[in-house]
């Protein structure tokens, strides 16, 4: 159990420190489209570690996240996130306020939410629209057992140059 908190907390606290900042390198995070994403969610409920019907990813689990934006940054609560982050040891007094989502549905029409720091949210507002092809790139923190939903925290992003899905 120790092991899963040290490794979570590493996970977890490289990407902040260059939030939004485009030159980190992102090659090692699993690519996934919004479907591929939502299924995986969907095994991974109903294991160990589940707290008040939501499941933690743990350690987090850094994706690249393909798919059409659904929504433009709208404010949004974040306790839960909040929680499963310092339940899995990730020192939440230095980050940055994280008072956003996006979202994007999958074929389905379940949907996967990212939580964004206001200054990534900010940026986001001026580059995109709802309907673009982004890829998003961040770590999954938990997912919602009922409704089987993955809640993400958002690092970067890019917008798809000709608005289609990339083949990368």
């Amino acid at each position: 159990m120790r092991f899963l908190l040290i490794a979570a907390m590493a996970l977890c606290a490289a990407p902040l420190s260059s939030m939004g900042a485009h030159a980190q390198d992102y090659s090692f995070y699993e690519s996934l489209s919004v479907d591929e994403l939502i299924e995986q969610a969907k095994k991974s409920v109903g294991r160990d570690g589940a707290v008040g019907g939501a499941q933690l990813v743990s350690p987090a689990a850094e994706v690249a996240v393909e798919g059409e934006l659904s929504t433009m940054p709208y404010r949004c609560a974040n306790y839960t996130l909040m929680r499963f982050m310092s339940m899995s040891g990730f020192p939440t007094d230095d980050l940055p306020a994280i008072n956003f989502c996006v979202e994007m549905h999958s074929k389905d029409e379940v949907v996967a939410t990212f939580h964004i720091p206001e200054n990534l949210a900010t940026k986001l507002r001026g580059d995109v629209r709802v309907g673009d092809v982004v890829r998003l790139w961040g770590r999954w923190i938990y997912t919602i057992e009922f409704s089987k939903r993955p809640y993400l925290l958002l690092d970067d992003y890019k917008l798809s140059p000709d608005g289609k899905a990339s083949s990368e």
